[in-house]
């Protein structure tokens, strides 16, 4: 175990130190909370990386990119060795923060804090709705958790506030929020910043809390993660740590977006015994992540499979629908709409969506959407009611009065193979500059 950590955080280091960029204290600092959900609790075949009742993991931290690819190229992803050694170069498969569709094993473009947690939010929705519309007793078809590491500055966006507040009102629970508590920041001590108590603002908005008081306490860690998934609300997981552990700067901002370079990082592989060849890989690191991570998931997508092929007997409607899903077939000809109103006559868009969206929702079972507290002038809502936790079949949102939040939980639901919607009025676009953007990124 300790090995196959010190592997992540070796591999990182280099990554950054032959990039001469990047962010080495969240790489050292939280190596042993990704090992602990990726050993111990994320489901996943990275043999198979879109398989669509994975886990999902969103580092809205993005900046931990070097952290995450460690883990990807160890975990046995099709991510080779020598893409870490190109990371940060233009055309790698290891771009400065993570993008979608880029990377095997990337759920989402991250890098403007907060916003992974929003699609994160976005991701359990879907899930959610999901899971109730399509399983059945003794078909769990739909049957996987959302994961997202976030950090302190996560935490101070406002479309990370936006989002959480969403997420507890609904009581997503599978959703996993697991923070990286290190009380620093790029400017100095988080405590410059913010001087709240946490634990009852999460409380406060529904959340079950817990603190791990020491990150590289793995068995706690983990622990903790299972505690999450057995409750019946999304839940927030504060872990403490140390920014830069081990290295000359630990618990200082300077370690936060400046390489330590080569001697610094030689130092920490000596001290803690390690090869100090540049990139090495431990085979013991390989076996760790294989025997446990890799062998769970390859078990659980063969065993969905079959219960797939079981649930397209029992469920032939259901299973075609699903698939629809899955391969993100719409179905439906927008050309045969065009006969519902003639073209040419006069009338605000507004109305013409409003009437036009009803009927595509009872042709798209995944259009789901709703909006930021407009409905009433907008007219865009979605079909079956509202979506709760009482309601999960309901495929309109109530949004509230939360923009940004809105964008972010769109591109989530997206991601998740939804064919999602939000909507406000024109100038209040300018609150969703960021998701419009990674929306377009992500394509």
């Amino acid at each position: 175990m300790e090995k196959t950590i010190q592997n992540i955080r070796f591999l990182g280091l280099d990554m950054i130190d032959g990039a001469k960029s990047g962010h080495p204290g969240i790489v050292l600092g939280a190596a042993p909370i990704l090992y602990s959900l990726y050993q111990y609790h994320l489901t996943s075949d990275p043999k198979n990386p879109d398989w669509f009742n994975r886990d999902r993991f969103f580092l809205s931290a993005g900046h931990g990119s070097a952290l995450l690819y460690a883990v990807l190229h160890l975990a046995g992803y099709d991510l080779p060795l020598d893409e870490l050694k190109r990371f940060r170069q233009l055309g790698s498969m290891t771009p400065g923060h993570p993008e979608y569709g880029h990377t095997p094993g990337v759920e989402a473009t991250t890098g403007p804090l907060g916003q992974g947690l929003g699609m994160a939010v976005g991701n359990a929705i879907a899930e959610c709705h999901l899971r109730h519309h399509f399983n059945r007793p003794g078909f769990p078809v739909i049957d996987h958790y959302t994961y997202v590491l976030c950090g302190d500055g996560d935490l101070q966006e406002g479309v990370a506030l936006e989002a959480l507040s969403l997420a507890g009102h609904l009581g997503l629970e599978r959703l996993i929020i697991i923070h990286d508590s290190n009380d620093i920041q790029l400017d100095g001590p988080t405590k410059n910043a913010v001087s709240e108590d946490l634990r009852m603002k999460m409380e406060s908005m529904g959340y079950y809390y817990q603190l791990v008081r020491d990150a590289n306490n793995v068995l706690e860690v983990s622990i903790a993660i299972e505690s999450a998934k057995q409750v019946n609300k999304p839940a927030f997981i504060e872990i403490k740590s140390i920014i830069g552990q081990g290295s000359a700067k630990q618990g200082t901002s300077s370690v936060h977006g400046s390489p330590l370079g080569p001697d610094e990082t030689r130092r920490l592989k000596e001290e803690a015994g390690f090869e100090t060849t540049l990139y090495h890989v431990d085979n013991v690191a390989v076996a760790d992540f294989e025997k446990r991570f890799g062998n769970r998931g390859k078990k659980a997508f063969s065993k969905w499979n079959k219960l797939l092929k079981k649930y397209h007997d029992a469920y032939p409607e259901l299973h075609a629908e699903l698939e629809n899903i899955i391969n993100r077939n719409c179905g439906v000809d927008i050309a045969d709409l065009y006969a519902l109103d003639p073209i040419g006559h006069k009338e605000a868009t507004r109305k013409t969506v409003g009437k036009f969206l009803p009927l595509l929702s009872e042709k798209i079972p995944a259009l789901m959407g709703g909006s930021a507290d407009l409905a009433s002038s907008t007219n865009v809502k979605g079909n079956d009611g509202n979506f709760s936790k009482e309601t999960p079949l309901g495929r309109n949102i109530n949004f509230g009065v939360r923009e940004h939040a809105m964008g972010a939980i769109v591109n989530g639901m997206t991601l998740h193979h939804l064919k999602a919607f939000g909507s406000g009025f024109f100038v209040f676009s300018d609150y969703m500059k960021p998701p419009i953007r990674l929306a377009a990124i992500m394509k």
